[in-house]
């Protein structure tokens, strides 16, 4: 034994005997720990069967991880969410016939709201009709008709009836409008965009602009031709009207006549220019002499005298 030689070689040289007493320390040690040891090897449960069950478990949870999240808190939570799909998909009559009523509910509603939004429009269009029709009048047009047709927009596949009718519903609500003209008495009101002339169609558009200026968001508007087959007091009051919507609106206007252009808070002189191959259209800015040269063209054509000079710029002053 180690410790017994070790005391024997102490015994001849004394300076060995710290290390026997170190040795004699490790020794009480280990066999303390050995004891210990013993002890535990004693209490411990070796179950095979139990080890195997626990790695299987092991096993499965990574497969769990690897599917369905990376914790165990994300694979429960994927658990509670196909349970509650079970428990509806269990429940899918109640569920069904729940959403079926509801439905039902919502549909009736819109139907109630559609119904509601096709009379206001059947009054509006009637109000917005006769003022129109006044404002022609105003335009020298007084043997135009105009009128607003509102008719259910028909559709057999229909979401809902209207009477004995299944009516088609668009985000515009259930009525198709029409803007009907007749330029002349005696004549059936057609489509106004298929029967008006250019000259029609843009004195219809002032009247509904000028009535409608302050509810549309069309920030300008173009009138081309607008003073055809109008003039003297007429082209004037049309003159005014435009004036009036400009100041809501920016307006863009063709003509030919002095009462209308005279309105304007700027004038643009437009011309033709051609050199044999090439044609080309000029616009220029007036100021206020080459307007009132403009104007007193247009009045008096040329050569322009001091007389229609002197009204231009009359009418210029007149309108600012």
């Amino acid at each position: 034994m180690a410790l017994e030689r070790l005391r024997a070689l102490a015994a001849l040289d004394p300076r060995l005997r710290p290390w026997c007493d170190e040795l004699q320390t490790s020794y009480y040690t280990v066999e303390e720990l050995s004891q210990h040891l013993r002890q535990y090897r004693e209490r411990l449960d070796a179950d095979p069967a139990r080890l195997q069950a626990v790695e299987e478990r092991l096993a499965t949870l990574a497969r769990l991880k690897r599917k369905y999240g990376a914790t165990l808190a994300d694979i429960l939570a994927y658990r509670e969410a196909i349970e509650r799909e079970l428990q509806e998909w269990e429940h899918r009559e109640e569920r069904l016939e729940a959403l079926t009523a509801a439905l039902e509910q919502q549909r009736r509603t819109l139907k109630s709201l559609a119904v509601t939004v096709s009379d206001k429009r059947r009054q509006a269009a009637l109000r917005l009709q006769q003022a129109v029709q006044q404002v022609l009048q105003e335009l020298n047009m007084a043997g135009a008709t105009f009128h607003i047709a509102c008719t259910l927009r028909r559709h057999p596949q229909g979401p809902f009836a209207v009477g004995s009718e299944r009516v088609g519903l668009t985000a515009e609500g259930i009525d198709e409008v029409t803007y009907l003209f007749a330029p002349n008495p005696g004549q059936p009101p057609r489509p106004l965009a298929r029967i008006a002339s250019g000259g029609e169609l843009s004195r219809v558009m002032l009247a509904l602009k000028s009535l409608l200026a302050q509810e549309d968001q069309i920030p300008t508007l173009v009138f081309d031709e607008v003073d055809a087959g109008i003039g003297g007091q007429t082209a004037n009051i049309v003159g005014e009207k435009l004036h009036r919507l400009a100041r809501s609106h920016q307006i863009l206007c063709i003509t030919h006549l002095p009462q209308i252009a005279s309105h304007a808070d700027h004038h643009y002189h437009v011309a033709k220019q051609s050199d044999g191959e090439r044609t080309t259209i000029r616009v220029r800015p007036l100021d206020f002499a080459a307007r009132v040269e403009e104007i007193a063209r247009m009045s008096g054509g040329t050569p322009i005298t001091e007389a229609t000079r002197k009204h231009a710029e009359e009418l210029l002053t007149r309108h600012p």
